[in-house]
């Protein structure tokens, strides 16, 4: 395990028991049953399965995101419980479809995520940001633009 962004402790994120229900025509529909795991700091986590087997829900859920249903099961960082600040503060998150910003650098674009999500003072978020680059092994690359694909960069 490495650590991570957190004062460089190792960091555990446990998620127990993880249900979610929606409303179809009135009727409950269970869409997760029981799901349970844990993720420490520096690896990754990666949910596989066939359409429909409730990835994105699991995610969303993980993430605190609002979605429609009743979600039930414990989250924690650390063994604190999982909280909209918690998670705002100390947690990433990449979406299937990333949308980073063509014309900046790798480090730009690592920058104004961290200065938009962290309510740190900007010496720390420099430094989570040198973290990540270190971390991620980009520091070879973090003057390169990120590109799109129309504008060559990162990963053409």
């Amino acid at each position: 395990r490495q650590a991570s962004l957190l004062d460089g402790e190792f960091n555990e994120v446990q998620f127990d028991d993880c249900k979610f229900k929606v409303k179809v025509k009135g009727e409950e529909k269970q869409i997760l049953k029981g799901v349970s795991g844990v993720v420490y700091g520096g690896e990754v986590l990666a949910i596989l399965g066939p359409s429909g087997a409730g990835k994105t829900t699991l995610l969303s859920l993980l993430t605190l995101d609002k979605v429609g249903g009743i979600p039930n099961g414990e989250i924690t960082l650390n063994d604190q419980v999982m909280t909209s600040q918690l998670f705002r503060t100390d947690c990433a998150y990449m979406p299937q479809h990333d949308h980073l910003p063509a014309f900046l650098s790798c480090r730009e674009a690592l920058q104004y995520t961290v200065d938009l999500c962290s309510d740190a003072k900007p010496e720390a978020n420099r430094k989570k940001v040198d973290f990540l680059i270190e971390l991620l092994g980009l520091k070879s690359c973090e003057h390169a633009k990120c590109g799109n694909e129309f504008f060559k960069g990162l990963s053409g």
